[in-house]
């Protein structure tokens, strides 16, 4: 009887977490089975933006993001991508990535208003690009040059 209860009481609370706050379930079990972009002994979490509507949405009317979380954007040939704020709640660090190696930065970027939106640009040609919360890439050394290891399953 008491397993049985405990059963019962175990998928409500999962069924609520599930189709009533979806972004805590989230939130709770997406880091751990989540894709991760390695940097020089960092992982990250990382939510994938490999498709047009996905990249242009980016991080937009997000609270925040996590800890040692992040968002990766894969594209299908090098080239000089810009990025803005547009509707960003919270500062980031951009990572321009070119292969598998750092090709630069963009660290401490700030929200802008609807009357200033300037573009990002990466410093060589890139194919993927790392947004993560501002200062990360100075607090943990990342350099230019660092092997950047992508896991996608």
């Amino acid at each position: 009887m008491f397993k049985k209860l405990l059963f019962i009481v175990i998928l409500a609370v999962l069924g609520y977490l599930f189709f009533v706050k979806k972004d805590v379930a989230v939130q709770i079990i997406k880091p751990v089975f989540a894709p991760q972009v390695r940097i020089a002994g960092n992982v990250f979490h990382v939510d994938v933006a490999d498709e047009p509507e996905e990249r242009l949405l980016g991080l937009s009317n997000r609270e925040s993001l996590g800890k040692n979380r992040g968002m990766i954007f894969l594209f299908e040939k090098e080239n000089l991508y810009g990025f803005w704020m547009k509707d960003m709640f919270f500062p980031i660090d951009i990572v321009w990535i070119k292969g598998n190696q750092i090709v630069g930065f963009s660290e401490d970027l700030e929200p802008d208003d609807l009357s200033d939106r300037p573009l990002y640009y990466p410093p060589d040609l890139v194919d993927k690009v790392l947004e993560i919360n501002a200062g990360e890439v100075q607090r943990l050394g990342i350099r230019v040059g660092d092997p950047v290891e992508i896991i996608l399953k």
